[in-house]
Order: structure tokens, then C-alpha cells, then sequence
């Protein structure tokens, strides 16, 4: 698995090249989200392979980078070819390209 910073993923998502996958729980989602993410929480993944894009690289977002770990680690496992971590997470996404994501504890 790959791990990449808020920033390189930022432009890999930009220019149409990746897909985002956010594993969060829905009340961390109403607290803070990228826009055009994917969301499938951690615990719901097993069942919803099917809609998870398979076409391009897919990077995997969660708050601090550790659920999103568990999950690019399982697609990997189920035959996703190209998937990376983003790492430090939303929390880092929200210091790092758009500040006007809030942070959260």
C-alpha cells in the first residue's frame, strides 16, 4: 500500500487521475468532507466492493490516516490493483489544501 500526503493526492484528484474513498462514520461526515469523495464507512466496505471504482487509482481517506490504512490494506486484498492511504487524513487534507474544511477532535 501506498501512502500519500494531503497535497500529491490533492493534485492526483484535481487532474481526474484518482478516486477518493472516505471510510469515515456519517456524523464525522456531516462534521467535515471533500468534495466528490466516495463515502463507504470502514465498517460497511465488506459489502459495498461493488461500488468502489476500480477504473483508476484510489486513495482512501479517513480523520487521521489509521481506518483508512485498514481499508486500502483490505482492497488490496481484494484485488484493488491501486490504492493509497492519504496520509495524516481529512485532519491533514484540512491544514495542508483547504483550510476551509474544519478540523475535529
Amino acid at each position: 500500500m501506498q501512502e500519500l500526503p494531503a497535497r500529491e493526492a490533492h493534485k492526483l484528484l484535481q487532474s481526474g487521475q484518482a478516486s477518493l474513498l472516505d471510510v469515515r462514520e456519517p456524523s464525522e461526515l456531516a462534521l467535515a468532507a471533500v468534495d466528490g469523495a466516495l463515502h463507504i464507512p470502514l465498517a460497511q466496505l465488506p459489502q459495498c466492493l461493488d461500488r468502489i471504482p476500480r477504473q483508476r487509482p484510489l486513495i482512501v481517506m479517513c480523520h487521521h490516516g489509521v481506518r483508512s490504512a485498514m481499508a486500502a490494506d483490505f482492497l488490496e486484498r481484494q484485488g484493488f490493483e491501486d490504492v493509497s492511504n492519504l496520509l495524516g487524513g481529512i485532519d491533514a487534507w484540512s491544514q495542508e489544501v483547504d483550510d476551509d474544511i474544519p478540523r475535529y477532535s
